[in-house]
């Protein structure tokens, strides 16, 4: 019975090596996911920042175009602050938009890594879960009492052996040859 309970314990242990393989591919993929959705954060900042210069250069051609319609030089005066104005504000919100893309980057790639090193962190506790198991198993196999030694014989004719606790003994027509156990004695 005691070596079915080695023999699960065993299975159990490759288990659980497969267990923390599976949860190490699994926070890998998660990374993956991560650093996926970071990208397309940061492709969404950075579409923003071109739409708010896309904004900015609409809104100058367009006090350009009222300027020079009025007979106003565009490029002096009232024009050129207002001009100047949303260059500066469309600036700010392009800087801040690029800087939001590289912040959804870097919290990405980070978040990534910690997935990856809780994969590793799963790997490892599978591997020391199955040596603990393992041990386990060891430690009921060194408890399981060993037979009993029991004396072999061997008759031939008027030929026999007798190996014992005590060592080899053999006799043959009434002669005994008695040797220390795995001394070798050819009967005739």
């Amino acid at each position: 019975m005691e070596f079915v309970a080695i023999a699960a314990t065993v299975v159990s242990a490759v288990g659980s090596i497969q267990g923390g393989k599976a949860q190490k591919q699994m926070y890998n993929l998660q990374a993956l996911q991560t650093t996926a959705q970071s990208e397309r954060k940061a492709l969404q900042y950075e579409l923003q920042a071109n739409e708010i210069l896309q904004r900015k250069r609409q809104a100058n051609a367009a006090i350009a175009a009222r300027s020079f319609a009025g007979g106003v030089d565009a490029f002096s005066g009232s024009p050129d602050i207002l001009r100047s104005v949303n260059d500066t504000v469309a600036g700010r919100e392009f800087m801040f938009a690029l800087d939001n893309a590289n912040a959804a980057m870097s919290f990405g790639d980070i978040e990534a890594n910690m997935l990856r090193a809780a994969g590793k962190q799963a790997e490892k506790a599978g591997y020391f879960d199955a040596a603990a198991k393992l041990g386990m198993a060891a430690a009921t196999y060194a408890k399981m009492p060993t037979p009993a030694k029991t004396d072999y014989s061997i008759t031939a004719g008027a030929t026999s052996a007798t190996m014992g606790s005590q060592g080899l003994s053999a006799s043959s027509l009434g002669q005994e040859f008695t040797g220390a156990g795995g001394t070798g004695i050819r009967l005739r």
